[in-house]
């Protein structure tokens, strides 16, 4: 049994023109076979900017400290970075240029090999896991990304008292099930209709919001969660 862990950030704050203003949460999980849910996970909101390049370290940082956590024996980790599936941990600036990938990843791997190179040289030497860069490819990576968007409603729920309204960008093809207990995230590409992740809430959140989902006008593919106050 292959034990896989991995992390995402997303779900976006959105503006009145539907446009993001904040990434708000990163989620690291440890899945195992058949990978349609996490067995154990956590979350921390971050409220970085959408441009921000360190919240990849944020990613790195909530693997090892689930890790930590469970004290699990987990054989690889699976990194948001899509760099054709190579060991990141043994990357070198002076590689980069090899590889088989589009300029532009090139060049981004590039300006963000020298900040998280350390964590994961970390995660390789003390935690005896390789840091796989394989990106969207993932379905752990997905199932991180479905975490993120429950975390970013629950992230709404629990300030609308006092914001009174708030639009919450879902990561891309994602839709949310809330009951008066659960919020749920599934996704909405082919393939992928038995991935889920659910977290419990209080009840208590609910009362006296209102709720609605519907697509992003200005990112085909992507929802919104929609939230206020009766």
């Amino acid at each position: 049994m292959v034990l896989i862990i991995s992390a995402d950030s997303g779900s976006a704050l959105l503006d009145g023109s539907y446009r993001p203003v904040k990434v708000l949460v990163t989620v690291a999980i440890i899945s195992e076979p058949p990978y349609r849910r996490p067995s154990s996970g956590l979350y921390k909101i971050i409220e970085r900017e959408p441009q921000d390049m360190t919240i990849i370290k944020e990613e790195l940082e909530c693997i090892m400290k689930l890790l930590d956590k469970t004290r699990r024996s987990v054989d690889v980790a699976h990194i948001d970075i899509s760099a054709g599936a190579i060991d990141l941990s043994e990357l070198r600036i002076e590689d980069i240029d090899t590889l088989d990938m589009p300029r532009h990843v090139r060049t981004y791997l590039r300006n963000l090999l020298p900040q998280i190179s350390p964590l994961l040289k970390r995660l390789k030497e003390e935690y005896g896991i390789s840091p796989i860069g394989i990106g969207k490819e993932s379905v752990v990576v997905r199932l991180a990304e479905l975490g993120v968007a429950t975390y970013g409603v629950l992230y709404g729920l629990e300030r609308i008292k006092r914001l009174k309204h708030i639009r919450i960008g879902l990561p891309k093809a994602v839709t949310i099930q809330i009951t008066d207990r659960s919020i749920r995230a599934k996704s909405l590409l082919p393939g992928e209709h038995d991935l889920e992740y659910e977290i419990k809430i209080d009840p208590s959140l609910l009362k006296n919001v209102e709720l609605s989902e519907y697509p992003n006008p200005i990112a085909r593919g992507f929802r919104v969660v929609e939230i206020r106050t009766q």
